[in-house]
């Protein structure tokens, strides 16, 4: 799921796939802040809201881009939130230049 796409109807499919997938047995489902728009309030929101309708077995992927500066504060609201796994880049490598660096979020 991605935060950019954040209509209603959206959220809808997106909760019933990630009901029926976690039904199926998957190990974690994702949600992406794939452009960085989040705010710390939206994500968690959805996470909380994910984390609610799946099995407490099934983990929680988040990922999360700097474009607006709410990078590590995404990521920290996505693990109090239930989340269980952050996607994070090495010194600046990963996806595209605004990953949240590994560093950043260790201390």
């Amino acid at each position: 799921m991605a935060f950019s796409c954040s209509t209603f109807v959206f959220f809808l499919c997106f909760f019933s796939f990630a009901q029926a997938v976690d039904k199926l047995g998957v190990d974690r489902v994702g949600l992406a802040d794939t452009v960085g728009v989040a705010t710390p309030f939206q994500v968690y929101d959805t996470v909380k809201a994910v984390r609610d309708i799946l099995k407490p077995t099934t983990g929680i992927e988040f990922h999360t881009h700097d474009d607006t500066g709410c990078c590590i504060a995404n990521a920290y609201v996505a693990l109090e939130a239930g989340a269980t796994h952050i996607d994070t880049c090495v010194l600046g490598i990963g996806e595209v230049t605004f990953s949240l660096f590994s560093f950043s979020f260790s201390w």
